[in-house]
């Protein structure tokens, strides 16, 4: 995995907006947490603890339309997830 949903999800937390409309200091600022959230997110599934978790697809498919609801529709969602 990579951290592209990450870095959509952390530009939209933080200024509301997509990852392509940032400034080059908020764009750095968001590319820097959600590196800091794989890398975190990573060593806990890694873990002994995390060994038998097992995501419901259902939470995956609901993530991603939570993302992709905040654009006007399917294409510029993908061009937006393919630039990061």
């Amino acid at each position: 995995m990579n951290t592209a949903y990450l870095i959509l999800k952390t530009a939209h937390t933080l200024y509301g907006r997509n990852p392509g409309a940032l400034e080059l200091a908020e764009r750095q600022r968001v590319e820097h947490m959600a590196a800091k959230q794989f890398e975190l997110e990573s060593r806990v599934l890694a873990s002994i603890e995390a060994r038998d978790v097992v995501v419901p697809q259902a939470t995956l498919d609901a993530a991603m339309d939570e993302v992709r609801s905040r654009y006007p529709n399917i294409s510029v969602f993908q061009e937006d997830l393919a630039g990061n």
